[in-house]
């Protein structure tokens, strides 16, 4: 299904993928999903979930050229000291930068190694915890770290 969000008069769709594999008579790979394994259920909803929140392929693409179409038309805000599009502005990329998956990895890194340098904070394990969940969340989005079946022979 089609999806967007919108700053002002700019709206930036993309398609979402929509599934339904956790229908309980949903065929995967050839097995029904009442006979598969606890642990498979859960490793397919997992991807699902992941799939939900990030885009991938065609979408992402799409995704970061309507980011990039926001930005230049946050420079404009800017420079015409329009503060309500500025703001609306900043939270649609915002919004959009939470579905980039590079751009999440990238972000949960900074805050684990702003974290790990920190003297002062309470919680600093469970911050890194956290942190660390959202970049391995994020880092099974993108597609450079998808090596599964690499062969190298000589």
């Amino acid at each position: 299904a089609a999806q967007s969000f919108q700053a002002g008069n700019t709206n930036i769709k993309y398609s979402q993928k929509t599934t339904s594999r956790l229908k309980h008579s949903y065929s995967y790979d050839g097995f029904l999903w009442d006979d598969m394994t606890p642990k498979r259920r859960e490793r397919i909803a997992r991807e699902e979930s992941l799939h939900r929140r990030f885009a991938t392929g065609k979408e992402l693409k799409n995704l970061r050229n309507g980011l990039k179409r926001l930005r230049e038309n946050l420079m404009w805000a800017t420079a015409l000291h329009d503060e309500d599009r500025m703001d609306e502005l900043k939270k649609a990329i915002q919004d959009g930068e939470k579905m980039d998956p590079q751009h999440t990895y990238e972000r949960s890194l900074n805050i684990i190694k702003e974290a790990e340098s920190s003297t002062n904070l309470k919680n600093k394990e469970q911050i890194i915890r956290k942190w660390t969940k959202e970049a391995e969340a994020a880092r099974s989005c993108i597609e450079r770290f998808h090596f599964d079946g690499l062969w190298v022979g000589k």
